[in-house]
């Protein structure tokens, strides 16, 4: 589990061998997070920056999120759409 501030103030979470450290911030209706996870692997160490898009449409029924990751093997981008479950 990752803890994040939302007011642009820098976090870092921990799990394994991996170091995270995020700053998230409104940008208008949108909550952006800016993220660097260092890494240690049998094969050295390494970071991946990454920056995570959140928004949610106008009847609060869609929460999207785009990734995207800067990674040793290239940029890579990821979209990730939530559906509200009807009560």
């Amino acid at each position: 589990m990752s803890s994040y501030t939302l007011d642009g103030k820098e976090t870092t979470n921990r799990a394994g061998d991996a170091t995270t450290k995020g700053k998230t911030r409104w940008e208008g209706v949108a909550l952006v997070t800016d993220l660097t996870r260092s890494m240690e692997t049998p094969r050295g160490n390494f970071d991946m920056k990454s920056r995570e898009v959140r928004s949610l449409s106008e009847d609060g029924r869609t929460m999207t999120v785009r990734m995207e990751f800067d990674t040793p093997r290239g940029k890579q981008a990821m979209t990730v759409t939530y559906d509200k479950v009807a009560d």
